[in-house]
């Protein structure tokens, strides 16, 4: 045990031989004089004394357990320990005459940080009282206070409360001998001795060597002037050029401008986008314009043509930052008050929580615009033209829209030409390694596309966009066999997307006004709404809603248009956006109602329903109409 001592405990813990101390039973109090000042002699003795026996003997019994329960977690032996540090702990005892080990990184997750240390500190204050051997009531009693404290949480982490406890109170409140009192007092004169000594040779091998590393220092500052003379030119041009180029960017913006980068290479790579008049329009005018604004449905290539614009842009100016954003509130991670940045802002209005008061309240508009006012920065925008009403109010009002350039794919001087769509849907077959012949051989079993097929297919405009549906058509094998019906007629997902609605009892009644369309001939005006055919709809749907405001068929006129519907502002009326639409929804409500549209159905249009709808369509099989099963067969 002692020499577990002598390997863990520090410089001022001293080793006390209490076998040699049994005997003597002289009370330290009884051996002072009877004055008043033998009397306070005798209690700042005692204090001392004390003091020393809780910090020399109890501490040390406490760090040591603590010691021996961290070596018992860890798996070591005291023995496997002294083996794996005898290097340090040889060097650490010819310096200094103890070891002084690192107690603080020990159960740092058991004990406060400041356990061991305070009782270090408490140790040092007891060596400065050791040449007078006394110490005051009112620092004995803040210091055992302390020490008291630290002891316990110490035995509290070791499991000794009881025994600290009762070691404690003895030294405290039991009889003291007068013989430890000296030899105390001498170890402690005699550590602080070798202490002074330690102190005394470092400093006789510590301040030649300073002195000659300091003639060296001297030396070499003469050069340094020459060196500094020749080096400064070059350090200053280089850092001229690095802070040229790192102006105005910041970490995150550096994100984005990766990021970006990697989608455009993507782009060019896959090599199937085609150059549209929308392109060359936006870059004949970037001169004139900073906001460019490009409308168009799902599917038309609103973003890869965003993505075309902000390439060229950056290939006419490369001093251009070139970033794409999905998110509005992304914005303020990129805006910087320097540099020359192109952002695409690629259908940030998509969501509820871009509402045009949300817009205006968050500032995010107000930002751009002032950082467009301060120049070199360019804007592009993609909107879907199903939103395009709920933002109009918007684009009108704010100051960042204002002399905006606009283009809307769907429109015939910004949509594909036949050409455009040729090269468009040549280039998703190479893609996808499809040949186009002439003919198709019979029995072949690679995917080739004929010359009649291919020109069938680019006179076509599916409702889900033509390079989209090119691109679904070419990856998808029964995407592929339908051939030219698949960019003609309605898809199932379409079905089954207007299907949703009558699921659902919030969607009820935006599928009603489809319906009341599809039997008004496919067109309505606003005036000419009559709610009690809607409120029947939605009864031979499951609805027991036998009445609703006409306001609810107008918000679900709104809410539709650019989607399903489209809005002619000359005679304020709504029809279907497509062919398709109209399609699905003939086929969707005929399971419901088949009376009331097989008015509208020829023996061709069916025929083409039901090969879309069924992969395993046989030449001659028969198509039959059973009226008691509402369905199609």
């Amino acid at each position: 045990m002692n020499f577990k001592v002598d390997c863990f405990v520090d410089a001022q813990i001293i080793k006390v031989d209490c076998e040699q101390l049994k005997d003597d039973h002289l009370k330290f109090l009884g051996k002072e004089g009877g004055t008043k000042n033998g009397r306070m002699s005798s209690r700042l003795k005692e204090n001392f004394l004390r003091h020393a026996i809780l910090v020399v003997d109890h501490s040390k019994d406490a760090l040591i357990s603590l010691v021996d329960l961290d070596l018992s977690n860890n798996g070591f032996s005291f023995e496997q320990f002294i083996k794996k540090n005898q290097h340090e702990i040889y060097h650490l005892h010819n310096s200094s005459g103890v070891v002084n080990v690192q107690m603080a990184t020990i159960h740092q997750e058991h004990l406060g940080s400041q356990t061991v240390e305070t009782l270090v500190q408490i140790r040092n204050v007891d060596y400065g009282h050791a040449k007078a051997g006394e110490m005051t009531d009112q620092e004995y009693n803040k210091s055992v206070t302390t020490i008291e404290l630290s002891i316990m949480e110490i035995g509290r982490v070791c499991n000794k409360e009881t025994h600290f406890q009762g070691v404690i109170h003895d030294a405290k409140h039991g009889t003291l001998q007068y013989t430890l009192f000296e030899k105390y007092k001498d170890s402690m004169i005699e550590t602080l001795a070798r202490q002074d000594e330690f102190s005394k040779n470092v400093t006789e091998i510590v301040v030649p060597r300073l002195d000659r590393i300091e003639g060296k220092i001297a030396f070499k500052a003469k050069k340094i002037p020459t060196v500094i003379a020749e080096k400064i030119p070059k350090i200053i041009g280089e850092s001229v050029e690095q802070f040229q180029e790192t102006l105005g960017q910041n970490p995150t913006n550096q994100v984005f401008i990766c990021q970006t980068a990697f989608e455009i290479q993507s782009h060019v790579k896959e090599r199937t986008y085609v150059e549209t008049n929308a392109v060359r329009k936006c870059i004949k005018n970037a001169e004139k314009y900073d906001v460019f604004v490009i409308y168009g449905s799902e599917g038309t290539g609103k973003t890869r043509t965003g993505l075309e614009i902000l390439r060229q842009f950056g290939s006419i100016d490369q001093s251009y930052d070139l970033i794409k954003i999905s998110i509005l509130e992304e914005v303020k991670q990129v805006i910087t008050d320097k540099g020359k940045i192109v952002i695409l802002l690629d259908d940030v209005f998509r969501t509820n929580y871009c509402s045009c008061e949300s817009v205006k309240s968050n500032n995010i508009l107000d930002l751009l615009h002032s950082r467009r006012f301060a120049g070199n920065l360019k804007l592009i925008f993609t909107i879907d033209s199903a939103i395009r009403r709920s933002v109009k109010e918007l684009f009108n009002s704010h100051r960042l829209f204002q002399g905006r350039y606009q283009m809307d794919l769907t429109l015939l001087q910004f949509c594909m030409t036949d050409p455009e769509k040729e090269e468009v849907l040549s280039k998703f077959c190479e893609y996808k390694k499809i040949q186009i012949k002439l003919n198709k051989p019979e029995r072949c079993k690679d995917r080739i596309l004929d010359r009649k097929t291919f020109y069938e297919i680019t006179m076509t405009d599916p409702y889900i966009g033509y390079p989209k549906a090119c691109f679904l058509f070419t990856s998808d094998i029964q995407n592929f066999l339908q051939g030219a019906r698949f960019f003609k007629h309605t898809s199932k997902s379409l079905i089954d997307k207007v299907n949703t609605l009558s699921y659902k009892t919030d969607d009820l009644v935006l599928y009603a006004t489809l319906v009341y369309i599809l039997l008004c001939d496919s067109c309505i005006t606003v005036d000419s709404i009559q709610v009690q055919k809607v409120a029947d709809i939605m009864q031979l749907c499951g609805s027991r809603q036998r009445f609703i405001p006409k306001c609810n068929i107008i918000y679900s006129l709104e809410k539709m248009d650019g989607k399903y519907l489209v809005y002619d502002a000359y005679d304020k009326s709504y029809q279907f956006k497509h062919q398709m639409v109209y399609e699905a929804v003939v086929l969707s409500y005929f399971d419901v109602d088949p009376d009331s549209v097989i008015y509208v159905l020829t023996f061709e249009f069916i025929s083409e329903m039901v090969r879309l709808q069924t992969d395993n369509f046989k030449q001659n099989e028969e198509i039959v109409f059973d009226y008691t099963r509402k369905s199609i067969h």
